[in-house]
């Protein structure tokens, strides 16, 4: 079953932080996010260390860095302007990092997960676990890009290999809407692809969606991933859009033989549903 952003707003935001600045950036992304959806924010540090498996000197690091994490978070939590946001924060310890955030997004009934790509050392997690949370999240999940500032969610790219196009662009009309953004809905073809661009396809979308700001669009191209940047960078879109699920498009972005590389490549938010 697919957990799906709600329709209205009032949307609860979870930002995995390691107070890196790229989790910082990815912070900040998800306070405007949630100002714009009259929602609230959780910010949450994971302490990497096995509970009561653990040696004592562990366990004595775990509470020492859940008090430092609990500090730092005192301190961002008052340099934001956060406005009439309510903002928290919440520390929990376990491994691996990536199931804990799932774990804590389930629990806590979060609508949408905002993480950065990558993080500045060893010791900070942030990007390391992205791709992790991605694949493991039944949330949706939003990668921002270190230092990517937000400005606004005017034109969304959703790219789709078409398996699930009509029950997919229903929940992507929504998630358009609460941003009063277009919504261009594209198709990566081989190049070797005798189909034409459907000529009915972009009014059957509209009308089923009742989004007028919807375009169909579709690119013939052997190398997809690099044909869907491309697009959405060339277009001007602000957030990039994929459904998760078995042999489609999000493999291909994600490179899956290294998929490091998204944390390396990505120019632009890119938010992942699952079904």
């Amino acid at each position: 079953m697919m957990i799906q952003l709600p329709n209205s707003r009032n949307m609860k935001l979870l930002a995995p932080t390691d107070f890196s600045d790229a989790s910082t950036s990815a912070v900040r992304y998800a306070l405007e996010l949630a100002k714009r959806l009259k929602g609230s924010l959780t910010l949450l540090t994971v302490i990497g260390y096995v509970g009561d498996n653990a040696l004592s000197h562990w366990r004595h690091l775990g509470k020492s860095e859940t008090q430092a994490a609990n500090r730092a978070a005192e301190q961002l939590i008052a340099d934001l302007d956060g406005g009439a946001v309510a903002i928290s924060h919440k520390a929990v310890s376990g491994h691996p990092i990536a199931r804990e955030v799932c774990k804590f997004s389930t629990r806590e009934k979060m609508d949408l997960v905002v993480m950065g790509t990558h993080g500045a050392s060893l010791r900070q997690w942030i990007g390391s676990n992205t791709e992790d949370v991605i694949a493991e999240s039944d949330i949706p999940v939003m990668a921002i890009p270190a230092g990517y500032a937000f400005c606004g969610i005017r034109k969304i790219v959703y790219a789709t290999d078409k398996e699930h196009l009509r029950h997919e662009v229903t929940k992507m009309a929504n998630f358009a809407n609460l941003f009063d953004a277009e919504l261009l809905v594209l198709h990566i073809s081989p190049t070797d692809s005798k189909q034409q661009l459907s000529k009915v396809l972009e009014p059957e979308l509209v009308n089923l969606t009742e989004c007028s700001g919807l375009s169909y669009h579709e690119v013939k191209s052997d190398d997809v991933d690099t044909a869907i940047w491309e697009f959405a960078k060339s277009n001007g879109a602000d957030v990039l859009a994929i459904f998760a699920h078995e042999a489609n498009v999000l493999q291909k972005v994600l490179r899956k033989s290294n998929t490091r590389t998204l944390t390396a490549s990505i120019e632009m938010p890119m938010i992942v549903f699952k079904l």
